[in-house]
């Protein structure tokens, strides 16, 4: 199996040098990305990077999660072994891809004996419980980041250190307080190496019932370690995420940290349920999983205040007892062949983050639907998400239903208006393009050009102008507009 993989090759030390000639500096990565994929758990040893590697060039996206694995480097005390993690940054290197590394989990060598018997992954050891834990610790630190700091500009301090299967800290200490301790004590050794790192806190939790766990964090006086926090808060309906959720959440952590950049460092769903796993009591498929993406990753990009967000994950992988796989990534096992979901990934990065797309405060697009229509239609149509963005100097937008993502919707039929704080607010040459299966359509706009008409999906289908989808996709020139109503037009196929 691809994901499963053979005891005896899981220490490949093959290529493993840090050969010039792979290595670039930190300098040479050009503008900063705004997403990402996540390529967690080889610090385990849960599946192979090698197959997957054409693939995630495929996907054209520049920055990846990696995590850093204290106890498959230390295996035996003060003796580190990096060829593993020296094999995976230089094939990403040699492709262009900026890794940033999480610094985790534990070591079972140094577990104090009220932490219990520790796994290989030393995933709920806490370093802090002992002076000896804490040196070794420190040492790990210094050991990784004087390695990799050519190549590595952000480092984020442990994984989800407030969910106690990740790390565990004494009886009655709070986890806030502790955690912060080791971002105090990790930071300052980070910088003392690495003075221009971008260091990151992590929390699980976030907005949409996270926001309590956040403040709590912040209000241990860390914003003087940290530049950025990394939230996960995997949610079943990306759009409770609302503009008051996240202004509410945004609050909550910049009156502590006013300067903090945020960054999702985790937004999943798994295709298929093995069992366990975030969102795993919902009814999952492929394309569940595609249409799930599509809303949850375009919410982040369009919100001014998310800096980057990270797709988790790339491939399937085990889960580290070994018993199961999980289906989070957008590769298959064994084959590692591509998901729909690969896809979807691929346009998001090539219309909302190749450098030519930024969120637009000064756009907007009301929907409606005629008031013959059933009131449950109504409803679906007047709570729809719209995000506006300016891609290529022209208005985009990208529009769903909030019908559930783990059921396939009948599209509706609605009408539009444009509104642009730099536009007339007419449509020139209008189209529909469907992030789910790469069709794009002409959309014939009123004879006055104000108004349009298109299906409404509950996934993310962008509504924009023809010009706007390059160099991407390009159609021949229109005819004369047709007026309303729309004339059959045909579709044009976008890998």
């Amino acid at each position: 199996s691809g994901v499963k993989v053979n005891r005896m090759n899981r220490e490949r030390v093959g290529r493993i040098a840090l050969v010039a000639s792979l290595a670039f500096a930190v300098a040479a990565f050009a503008a900063e990305p705004r997403l990402g994929v996540g390529m967690e758990c080889l610090d385990r040893g849960l599946w192979n990077h090698v197959p997957a590697m054409p693939y995630l060039k495929e996907l054209g996206i520049k920055r990846v999660r990696l995590q850093s694995g204290w106890a498959r480097t230390e295996k035996e005390k003060g003796k580190y072994d990096f060829a593993w993690l020296d094999q995976i940054v230089a094939d990403l290197s040699a492709i262009r891809v900026e890794p940033w590394i999480s610094l985790s989990y534990g070591n079972p060598l140094y577990a104090v004996p009220e932490e219990g018997k520790q796994s290989y992954t030393g995933q709920t050891m806490f370093p802090m419980r002992s002076e000896q834990g804490l040196a070794a610790w420190l040492a790990y630190v210094t050991a990784t980041v004087t390695r990799y700091k050519d190549r590595v500009r952000i480092w984020e301090i442990w994984n989800e250190p407030d969910f106690s299967g990740f790390l565990n800290v004494p009886k009655g200490s709070d986890w806030a307080t502790e955690y912060a301790r080791l971002v105090r004590v990790t930071s300052g050794r980070i910088r003392a190496i690495q003075p221009e790192a971008r260091i990151a806190a992590c929390t699980a939790g976030g907005p949409v019932g996270g926001e309590r766990r956040s403040a709590a964090l912040f209000e241990q006086g860390i914003a003087d370690c940290v530049d950025i926090y990394t939230f996960h808060a995997y949610r079943d309906i990306p759009e409770k995420m609302t503009p008051g959720v996240g202004a509410a959440f945004y609050s909550a952590v910049r009156s502590h940290a006013p300067k903090v950049a945020f960054w999702r460092g985790e937004a999943g769903i798994s295709s298929v349920n093995t069992g366990g796993g975030a969102l795993s009591h919902l009814p999952l498929s492929e394309e569940m999983q595609a249409r799930w993406m599509s809303r949850n990753l375009v919410r982040d990009l369009a919100d001014p205040n998310i800096s980057f967000t990270s797709w988790f994950h790339l491939s399937a992988f085990e889960h580290f007892s070994h018993e199961r796989i999980y289906h989070y990534g957008v590769l298959r096992e064994k084959d590692y062949s591509r998901k729909p979901s690969f896809y979807v990934l691929k346009r998001i990065r090539q219309f909302f983050d190749d450098g030519h797309c930024a969120p637009d405060a000064t756009a907007s697009l009301s929907l409606w639907v005629s008031s013959k229509a059933p009131p449950e239609t109504q409803v679906l149509v007047s709570g729809a998400a719209v995000y506006a963005f300016r891609r290529n100097g022209l208005p985009l937008f990208a529009v769903t239903a909030l019908w559930p993502s783990q059921e396939a919707m009948n599209p509706v039929k609605v009408g539009s208006t444009m509104f642009s704080g730099d536009s007339s607010g007419t449509w020139k040459d209008p189209v529909l393009y469907d992030l789910l299966d790469g069709t794009v359509r002409r959309l014939n706009p009123s004879p006055d050009g104000t108004r349009v008409f298109f299906d409404l999906a509950n996934h993310i289908r962008i509504v924009t102008e023809a010009a706007a989808l390059a160099p991407y996709v390009k159609l021949p020139p229109r005819k004369t507009p047709v007026a309303t109503p729309p004339a059959k037009a045909g579709q044009v196929h976008h890998e």
